[in-house]
């Protein structure tokens, strides 16, 4: 036993026969085939938008089809039949939810709301999987510099965002969507204390914002109850003209 450990020979080559790898290459060309056939009945977004249940299917898929390979005691048609049953009720399973809207939620998920009218939706916030700061990523990459820019958005099902904008003459001012470097330096205000300047504050928790005047109290959050304030950022919104007179 001494003598097989860290055995160069067993680790590289094994104990098999040499001409092992031939057949390797063989079972290996088998079942790729076999189950490119057989995912050509997934159809095109099984392959490329993977929801929870299609994500663990072709991990199964990939154990399924990898063992047979290689070990030489696992028969062809043994990991084959295991793809087959694997494709097929998958096929049965999409038969069923298309037919069954609580069998395709609990399978495929929903939509999670997570921005509504240039404020988050807390409640759809703190469900997710996502910190603030990867949400604060994801609407960057498409452009919006601050909250009120965004008319809504949702975590879709495969785990991207679906981000809609508000048309340039609705933005509205909103809470600064900077990294989270730079937003450690925007200095939070104290709370019930009378602010400096007439503006617009964004609460830090919901992006909620409010309009005060020099002198008014800024107090907690009506939509969310937190108590942390900064300036809002206007990126975005169009300055009112006056109108012309007739």
């Amino acid at each position: 036993m001494e003598n097989y450990t860290f055995d160069l020979h067993r680790i590289f080559i094994g104990d098999l026969p040499i001409l092992f790898i031939v057949e390797i290459a063989l079972r290996t060309t088998i079942m790729m085939l076999y189950l490119m056939l057989l995912l050509r009945l997934l159809g095109r977004r099984s392959m490329t938008q993977l929801s929870l249940f299609e994500f663990v299917l072709i991990i199964g898929l990939g154990s399924a089809v990898g063992d047979p390979m290689f070990y030489f005691d696992i028969p062809l048609v043994h990991g084959m039949a295991v793809i087959t049953f694997v494709v097929f009720i998958e096929r049965a399973l999409i038969w069923m939810t298309n037919r069954n809207h609580k069998i395709e939620d609990i399978l495929e998920g929903t939509p999670r709301l997570l921005v509504r009218n240039g404020e988050f939706d807390v409640e759809g916030v703190d469900a997710v999987s996502m910190s603030r700061n990867e949400i604060y990523m994801e609407l960057r990459l498409v452009g919006v510099e601050q909250l009120g820019q965004v008319k809504i958005s949702y975590l879709e099902m495969n785990g991207e965002m679906s981000i809609f904008k508000f048309a340039p003459e609705n933005v509205r001012p909103g809470l600064p969507l900077l990294p989270g470097t730079e937003l450690g330096k925007a200095q939070t205000l104290p709370l019930d204390q009378p602010v400096a300047k007439s503006g617009d504050y964004a609460c830090l928790c919901c992006g909620s914002t409010v309009s005060l005047e020099a002198g008014e109290l800024l107090l907690k959050c009506k939509q969310c109850d937190d108590h942390q304030w900064i300036e809002a950022s206007h990126t975005g919104v169009q300055k009112q003209e006056d109108n012309p007179k007739g």
